[in-house]
């Protein structure tokens, strides 16, 4: 395993080597929805430098994993689906998992699903058993 330097605070990289080749394994957390122009080009960015990371990388295969700060039809699910599509990723956790959510308030009145998983579409998704990465 190594590790990525990046010079983003919102994002982690490592590449490991798989029995698949080389893969990219990227944290991240999005800015949040504030709803001024800042917020958005911020989240532009932040999406270009993650491809930017993937391209200049040796990884054949790319995970992205956190905090995404989008639901489906919110403001940034647009750019959230554009950068997956860019990468030829599959949106791996609403694919597998339906309608659930990741965020709830302290009082529980607000409810969303904000935290994403993105794959490629060659990494092996483990079932919903429990069956182990392969």
């Amino acid at each position: 395993m190594s590790i990525i330097p990046t010079t983003e605070s919102r994002l982690t990289a490592v590449t490991m080597m798989t029995d698949y080749g080389p893969a990219l394994f990227i944290c991240v957390y999005m800015p949040t929805n504030y709803g001024d122009y800042g917020c958005y080009e911020n989240y532009v960015e932040l999406c270009c430098k993650i491809t930017a990371i993937y391209n200049s990388s040796e990884a054949v295969h790319l995970v992205i994993a956190g905090n995404f700060n989008c639901s489906v039809g919110s403001r940034f699910y647009k750019l959230f689906a554009d950068c997956a599509r860019e990468n030829d990723l599959r949106m791996t956790d609403i694919c597998r998992l339906g309608n659930t959510f990741t965020y709830y308030n302290s009082d529980g009145s607000i409810c969303t699903w904000i935290d994403h998983v993105l794959s490629s579409s060659g990494v092996v998704v483990p079932e919903r058993t429990g069956t182990p990465f392969r």
